[in-house]
């Protein structure tokens, strides 16, 4: 059977305060604010505690960084997981998912002791924040937007260069 979509119009919450202000902006806003959260998982800030984790642990350069790795593989895994869903329950279930496995990835990653563990972490955080995070919001901005989603688009990553700068 052929596939159909449906063209829906995205609803404004009741509690939306404003009828002046258009409401995806507030998604474009929340969009910066997760971008600026997901930073932890990003390369430059992996880089800035590579000596204090390996003079901490006593762990090589090589397992620090492979945890890098594994987080790039499994945000390619974790794309297309969330991109199903994302087709299914919509943006926000799939920002609060990764959300909060982002979080969870944190906490634990204060408590690792082994390699093994920090891989993990630092694994679904990383697959969570370019999986989960990036195509949520984007998508969610690409449904609000049309005639200047490139401005709203340029202001949520700015959340991402900003958090980096942080």
């Amino acid at each position: 059977a052929p596939e159909t979509t449906q063209a829906t119009e995205p609803q404004i919450p009741r509690a939306w305060p404003s009828k002046k202000i258009f409401y995806g902006w507030s998604i474009v806003g929340t969009g910066f604010i997760a971008s600026f959260g997901m930073v932890p998982m990003f390369g430059p800030v992996l880089g800035i505690f590579m000596i204090p984790i390996q003079d901490e642990m006593g762990w090589a350069r090589w397992e620090i960084a492979l945890a890098f790795t594994v987080g790039s593989a499994s945000s390619s895994i974790s794309t297309l997981i969330f991109g199903r869903v994302l087709d299914r329950y919509g943006s926000r279930v799939i920002v609060v998912t990764a959300g909060i496995i982002i979080m969870l990835a944190m906490v634990g990653i204060s408590f690792m002791q082994a390699p093994w563990q920090f891989w993990i972490l630092f694994g679904l955080g990383r697959g969570s924040a370019l999986g989960g995070i990036q195509i949520g919001v984007g998508i969610s901005i690409a449904n609000w937007f049309i005639k200047r989603r490139p401005r709203a688009m340029a202001f949520h990553h700015s959340g991402l260069r900003a958090g980096q700068f942080l």
